[in-house]
């Protein structure tokens, strides 16, 4: 998963959503555009997230395709942390 400051929510393929357990059309119905030249329709649930030892909720949008990169955006999740981005290293830290 990369985290992408540029991301207004967090993205994940249909397949996270199932295998989270969620049925991806309970979601609400939406579009996110700049991962590929087109828009994707996804469908965007409230779940609980687990990063390092911290918990919390978040909305993240499930695609209705396999084809997108899992990415972590800031929306519910850049809130609890302060992120710092090594580019030498190839790094992303997140403390809280």
């Amino acid at each position: 998963m990369y985290a992408d400051s540029g991301a207004d929510i967090t993205l994940l393929p249909r397949s996270a959503c199932e295998g989270l357990g969620y049925d991806l059309r309970a979601g609400k119905e939406g579009h996110v555009g700049g991962i590929t030249r087109g828009r994707i329709r996804v469908y965007i649930h409230e779940i609980s997230m687990k990063l390092g030892e911290e918990t919390f909720r978040a909305k993240v949008a499930f695609a209705d395709t396999e084809n997108v990169p899992p990415l972590l955006g800031r929306t519910d999740v850049f809130d609890h942390f302060r992120v710092s981005y090594d580019n030498r290293r190839k790094e992303t830290v997140f403390t809280i």
